[in-house]
């Protein structure tokens, strides 16, 4: 299991998308190797849609998000919608994800 951390304070700068900023729903969150915090929506984004937040903002949109701020690092969780409970799993990134 990956190593256990504290949860995230609301101050703390997270990567996310626009389509999220601008009121989408998270339906991917993951906890990297790096330690850093990753909020995705359903939309496909390009590189410029990124964007980095303070996680308070994210909560403030959507307040069942705190349920999966006690993953360890190197896990994922996934919901099909607003309405579904997250499912938590150990994250691989993809060969296609890695950078060259």
């Amino acid at each position: 299991m990956g190593a256990m951390k504290s949860k995230p304070k609301p101050s703390r700068k997270v990567y996310t998308t626009k389509p999220v900023v601008e009121g989408e729903r998270v339906v991917w969150v993951c906890h990297d190797e790096d330690g850093d915090w990753q909020f995705f929506g359903e939309t496909y984004v390009c590189e410029d849609d990124g964007r980095i937040i303070h996680l308070g903002h994210l909560l403030d949109q959507d307040e069942s998000l705190r349920q999966v701020l006690h993953m360890p690092i190197g896990f994922a969780a996934t919901r099909n919608d607003e309405t579904s409970g997250w499912d938590i799993a150990p994250y691989e990134e993809d060969d296609d994800d890695e950078e060259d």
